[in-house]
């Protein structure tokens, strides 16, 4: 039992920054967040689960923002079908190989401090991981 709460903006940078979330999330091979310049909470994440038991690597290349509202931070994200809609290059994340490229459709956060102290994390999300399982 911790005495000292955490700040709930150190716990959301410990889950959704890939400094960090590579270190404790052993499932990640890259999660890359690029902000656009006159818009810092909002960006690209690009990022690549690794292989699953006999499923390929999954990539996700999204538009992702993060906003906070009376004491909640919320982040929606949804994938980027056109990199030049977003401002990146052509190529910036091409598909690597043995890797299918997931669609996130939406993907909703929100993480809030309870009224007894304890920080709930929701986390939503309708995606295509194109399993294409026999």
């Amino acid at each position: 039992m911790f005495e000292k709460k955490f700040k709930m903006n150190k716990l959301a940078n410990c889950i959704f920054s890939g400094e960090h979330k590579l270190k404790w999330d052993g499932n990640f091979i890259d999660f890359t967040f690029t902000p656009f310049e006159d818009l810092k909470h909002c960006g690209i994440l690009y990022s690549i689960n690794k292989k699953q038991m006999q499923f390929w690597q999954r990539d996700f290349y999204e538009k992702t923002m993060t906003v906070m509202h009376e004491g909640a931070l919320y982040r929606l994200s949804s994938s980027c079908y056109d990199q030049t809609d977003v401002g990146m290059a052509p190529g910036d994340y091409p598909l690597p190989q043995n890797t299918i490229r997931a669609d996130s459709e939406i993907s909703i956060a929100k993480m809030e401090r309870m009224a007894d102290g304890k920080i709930k994390l929701v986390f939503i999300s309708k995606t295509n991981l194109f399993l294409n399982a026999p």
